[in-house]
């Protein structure tokens, strides 16, 4: 786990507290140190830094070495990583956004059993959904659309994905083959634009777009696939490029990833 240190706030509603946690966080990361050693590394006065650490060892949080006046911490401060049940939670507050934005159903992957499953799936308030997936759903990766593209991109173990007997709906709503030469396009493509959205909408009358999300202690690890089920207009039926954009910046925020507003 990383070392943690308090963040400064201003105005600071509780200075003493602030800085008696980055003292407690001084001696956690650089070890045993003197007075006049916290006092540089805090940039605090020496008498509240004096103050402070009586107190922490009054506490039992601190001890004080008698014999080569060094403090040390009896406690340690450590960074929490974030597990996933609390990504699931902040995943669901911007899906619901999401949702009520487009009128659309929003819906959150990861790989399970050799495929891909929905764990989370929110709908808009006020709109009839037809995409019929629900929780639970597994998807076993022979079908190539958005999920799979996104999968096949990044997902560290992509190359286990099936080879053979992989398909796809064609504009008639009928599964046609397709061929590896083809699928290696569509992940580049994938890969190099960063979503996938369905090339074709399938009998439900739904186009999925996803992206993926990333895991926020490894930028190189896929951690789940954010997906919007579209359902389709037939007067229009053109992937709508402010789905994309805003799935995308969704993506991004959850991966930990600045949010880059797109025109």
């Amino acid at each position: 786990m990383e070392h943690w240190s308090p963040t400064p706030i201003t105005p600071d509603p509780a200075p003493a507290l602030t800085r008696g946690l980055a003292i407690l966080a001084a001696l956690t990361s650089k070890g045993a140190s003197t007075l006049e050693a916290l006092v540089s590394e805090t940039g605090f006065p020496k008498t509240s830094v004096l103050r402070l650490l009586s107190a922490l060892c009054d506490c039992g949080a601190v001890e004080r070495d008698e014999l080569t006046k060094r403090y040390s911490a009896k406690i340690s401060l450590t960074q929490r990583v974030e597990t996933g049940m609390t990504l699931i939670h902040r995943a669901r507050e911007v899906m619901s956004g999401l949702s009520q934005q487009f009128g659309h159903t929003c819906e959150l992957y990861r790989k399970l059993a050799g495929g891909l499953t929905m764990i989370e799936r929110v709908e808009p308030d006020t709109v009839t959904v037809t995409a019929t997936a629900r929780i639970g759903h597994y998807r076993d990766l022979t079908e190539i659309e958005s999920l799979d593209l996104v999968y096949r991109s990044w997902a560290d173990d992509a190359q286990q994905a099936p080879r053979k007997q992989l398909w796809q709906w064609d504009e008639h709503c009928k599964a046609q083959p397709i061929k590896i030469n083809k699928l290696n396009q569509l992940v580049r493509q994938t890969t190099s634009q960063g979503y996938a959205f369905d090339l074709t909408i399938n009998p439900n009358g739904v186009r999925r777009y996803s992206v993926p999300i990333f895991d926020q202690h490894d930028s190189q690890t896929l951690w789940g696939i954010l997906t919007m089920a579209q359902v389709v207009h037939p007067a229009n039926p053109q992937p709508n490029t402010q789905i994309i954009n805003a799935l995308t910046d969704a993506g991004e925020i959850l991966s930990g990833q600045p949010n880059i507003t797109h025109n």
